[in-house]
């Protein structure tokens, strides 16, 4: 099931990018949302994007960050390569739950749609 609701662009090192704008010369296209599998925690629904803080990190420093709201999911144009898409833990907050990550590699010119999916025991 594919969410209806907005998007948030994430910010690059103080430069944020225009929501809509397609993949820049170069760049790739990386869309998603953060997902729960398993046990829902109590105040989230089982269906949708799920609220949290959201970063991307490549070579291990975060390029790109974001907190999301019910129901958003993300868009961000990044350079090719390897990334990884995490949520740092404690989302929700109070909660105590190791981070969850998911692996992307982007291509030049190219649309990615890669979800964040977190475990709950």
């Amino acid at each position: 099931m594919r969410s209806s609701s907005a998007r948030v662009v994430l910010a690059f090192a103080g430069a944020a990018l225009l929501a809509g704008c397609g993949a820049s010369s170069g760049r790739g296209t990386l869309t998603g949302g953060i997902r729960f599998v398993g046990r829902i925690p109590q105040g989230y629904t089982s269906t949708g994007y799920q609220r949290g803080l959201v970063q991307i990190v490549r070579g291990g420093k975060v390029v790109a960050s974001a907190h999301l709201a019910q129901g958003q999911g993300y868009r961000s144009a990044l350079s090719p390569g390897r990334y990884k898409i995490q949520t740092p833990g404690n989302t929700p907050p109070g909660s105590t739950y190791p981070p969850c990550t998911q692996g992307v590699k982007i291509s030049a010119g190219r649309t990615v749609n890669t979800n964040v999916y977190c475990s709950f025991h």
